[in-house]
């Protein structure tokens, strides 16, 4: 009972983390929102130069959402797979992808911020004055980075556990 008890408060730790440092990164981009919206017309031509820009922007993010979608899938998989790999050296290695999936639907949250707000300012023709695009774009890619360096690891102990050959491939879980 109480190894179970201590299982699950790691996987919602694990989970938990990484969730509530995304809310807190995507949070702090948000408020800028707030403020009264600029019109491109009364902007300078220099000013104004960001608009093409935005295009480019919307096809990174979305590059990022469909490596986002499959990579979750991926672990997805790994997790809710009948015949998991036993590892002997590292118990709780499938912990790592706890953190993984929740960088990844935090990198998913940061595009739909996004292209919400970007929608918003191109119908509205305002300008981004306060970098709200940008710092969307920058949390969404650095949330997905910290999710593949998390599986990096997760693949490195992985194959050194092969490597060393204490794992049980296959082993039913029920």
């Amino acid at each position: 009972m109480v190894k179970t008890a201590a299982v699950v408060a790691l996987v919602l730790a694990a989970l938990g983390g990484p969730a509530i440092y995304a809310y807190l990164r995507i949070g702090e981009v948000e408020r800028a929102f707030d403020k009264p919206c600029v019109k491109v017309t009364e902007l300078e031509n220099d000013q104004a130069d960001w608009i093409p820009a935005i295009p480019s922007m919307q096809k990174h993010s979305e590059l990022l959402v469909s490596w986002a979608i499959a990579i979750s899938g991926g672990i997805v998989a790994l997790i809710t797979i009948r015949t998991l790999h036993q590892f002997q050296t590292i118990r709780f290695l499938y912990l790592l992808l706890a953190p993984a999936l929740s960088f990844i639907i935090g990198s998913i949250w940061a595009a739909v911020a996004f292209q919400s707000r970007a929608s918003y300012l191109l119908l509205n023709r305002c300008a981004d004055s306060e970098g709200t695009l940008n710092g969307l774009l920058l949390v969404q890619t650095d949330l997905f980075q910290y999710s593949l360096a998390t599986l990096v690891i997760f693949a490195l102990v992985c194959l050194i556990e092969l490597i060393l050959g204490t794992v049980r491939f296959g082993s039913d879980r029920s």
